[in-house]
C-alpha cells in the first residue's frame, strides 16, 4: 500500500518548531538535593529580607530624622482664572515606608514561593509569575522614590511613573515567554530595557538637567546610579540564563535580589541622615507653566 506524505507546507511549519529551543530543553528539571539547597537559601533570604524591613520600619517610627524624611506630593489644581493655580497636598511621601515596603514586599513573594515549593520546581524553567508580581509592585516604589528625592512633586507625575513601571513589569512575564525561541529572545530583552529607558527618562532630566552637577546630593547620586546598576543587573542575569543550570540561575536570583535590594534600602534610608538630601527644597514649590502674559510670582 502506498503512503500518503504530508504536505510541504506541514513539513516546513514542523521543522521550523523543532528548530525553537525552549527554556525547558535547555534547562531541565532540578534533583531533589539541588531543591532542598534552594529551599535553604530561600528560607535565608526571607529571613534577612523580613529583617530589614522591620528594622527600617522601627527607625522610622522612633528616629525623628528618618520619621521626617518625607517629601508633599503635590496637585497643581487648575482654577476658573487661567494665571493661578491652586496647589494641593495629596500625602506625604515617607522615603522610611517606602524603604520597607520595597523589602518586605520581596520577602512576601518569596515566601509565597515557598509555601508552593513543589510546584515552583517543576516549573522553575518556566515562566515565574509571582517573581514579575512582586517587581509590579517594589520596582515601581523605587523608581517614584528616586523621582521624590531629585525634585518631582507633581501627582499627576508620580501616578504616571508609577503606572508605566508597573505596566512594564508585567510585560516581563509575555517576554519571559515570547523570547524562550532564539528568535525574539534579545529582542524582547531589550524591548524592555528600551521601555524602561523611556519610562524614566524624566526622572534623569531632573539629575543631569541641575545648574550645577557638584551640588547635587550625594545620596542622589548613589540612588540613582545603584538604581541603573540594579535594574541592568537582572537583565544581564535573564541574559544568561540560557547558558547556566536552572539551580545556578534560581540561586544567582536569590542573592543578587537581596544584595541589590538591600542596599537601595539602606542608600534611601541613608538621606535620612544627611543635611543635604534635597535637589528640591521644600519651601521651593514650583508654579507650573503660566501664559507669557501673565505675570507670575511666587511667595515664601
Amino acid at each position: 500500500m502506498e503512503s500518503i506524505g504530508l504536505p510541504q507546507s506541514v513539513k516546513d511549519e514542523s521543522a521550523e518548531k523543532s528548530r525553537i529551543v525552549t527554556m525547558k530543553d535547555v534547562l531541565p528539571r532540578i534533583s531533589k538535593i539541588q531543591s532542598e539547597k534552594l529551599h535553604r537559601q530561600a528560607i535565608i533570604v526571607i529571613f534577612i529580607h523580613t529583617f530589614n524591613s522591620i528594622l527600617i520600619l522601627m527607625l522610622t517610627l522612633f528616629v525623628d530624622e528618618l520619621n521626617n524624611y518625607t517629601a508633599p506630593v503635590l496637585w497643581y489644581k487648575p482654577t476658573s482664572d487661567r494665571c493661578t493655580q491652586t496647589i494641593v497636598t495629596v500625602f506625604d511621601f515617607s522615603f522610611g515606608y517606602a524603604a520597607s515596603a520595597f523589602c518586605i514586599l520581596s520577602a512576601v513573594f518569596h515566601a509565597i514561593t515557598l509555601v508552593k515549593w513543589d510546584d515552583h520546581i517543576k516549573q522553575i524553567s518556566d515562566v515565574n509569575i509571582l517573581r514579575w508580581a512582586e517587581y509590579s509592585l517594589s520596582a515601581p516604589i523605587m523608581a517614584v522614590a528616586v523621582a521624590m528625592l531629585l525634585g518631582t512633586r507633581d501627582v499627576v507625575t508620580i501616578l504616571s511613573i508609577f503606572g508605566s513601571v508597573h505596566t512594564l513589569m508585567w510585560c516581563g512575564v509575555y517576554s519571559d515567554r515570547v523570547s524562550r525561541s532564539d528568535k525574539y529572545y534579545y529582542i524582547t530583552l531589550g524591548g524592555m530595557w528600551l521601555g524602561y529607558t523611556v519610562s524614566t527618562s524624566g526622572i534623569f532630566m531632573n539629575l543631569f538637567g541641575f545648574e550645577k552637577l557638584s551640588q547635587i546630593p550625594l545620596v542622589a547620586w548613589f540612588f540613582t546610579m545603584e538604581l541603573l546598576i540594579s535594574f541592568n543587573s537582572f537583565g544581564v542575569w535573564s541574559c544568561l540564563r540560557r547558558y547556566v543550570k536552572s539551580e545556578t540561575y534560581e540561586s544567582g536570583y536569590y542573592w543578587l535580589s537581596l544584595f541589590s535590594k538591600t542596599t537601595l534600602a539602606y542608600t534611601i534610608v541613608s538621606g535620612g541622615f544627611t543635611e543635604n538630601r534635597w535637589m528640591v527644597e521644600q519651601t521651593d514649590v514650583a508654579l507650573g507653566i503660566f501664559p507669557t502674559t501673565c505675570n507670575t510670582t511666587q511667595s515664601g
